[in-house]
């Protein structure tokens, strides 16, 4: 019977030509089967390299939009600011502050802080407590009725 003859474990060996055939088509099994882990290692190394790749720019446009939305905002609250400041500015362009406001039959005096009750009795705004009545302050008219010099008003005194 004709054969090949094969080298195995250093040995030569004469074997059929069936069973040469089978073992090309085992060895032929291995080697596809090799191939084909192979491939699938590099489709799967491609695949995640994609996947990062697409994560990371993601990522960036993300970064960048914050950075945008952030500059944004900053922008608007520095120009919120420059209205608000600009706008308290105008408000006194043309006139002086006020130094007393009337409320009812009060009157609040800002440039000294007291506050002046329809019945005459004044408050230091400060402290909450009732400011005593400094006679250099006064007027006295020769009828003995009273005239704040700093309000202008009439000083009633009211005796219990």
């Amino acid at each position: 019977m004709a054969g090949v003859q094969v080298r195995r474990f250093g040995v030569m060996k004469q074997i059929s030509y069936w069973q040469y055939a089978e073992l090309r088509r085992e060895r032929s099994k291995q080697v596809r089967e090799q191939a084909k882990a192979l491939s699938d290692a590099t489709n799967t190394a491609f695949a995640n390299a994609g996947h990062e790749h697409m994560q990371a720019a993601g990522e960036l446009a993300a970064k960048a939009a914050l950075k945008r939305i952030a500059a944004e905002t900053e922008a608007k609250f520095q120009k919120a600011d420059q209205e608000k400041s600009r706008n308290s500015i105008q408000i006194w362009k043309n006139k002086e502050p006020p130094t007393s406001i009337k409320a009812g039959g009060s009157d609040i005096d800002l440039s000294a802080g007291i506050l002046t009750l329809s019945d005459g009795t004044r408050i230091d705004l400060k402290t909450g407590s009732k400011v005593v009545a400094d006679q250099s302050n006064y007027l006295t008219l020769a009828d003995g009725s009273r005239i704040d010099l700093r309000t202008g008003h009439k000083v009633i005194n009211i005796v219990a």
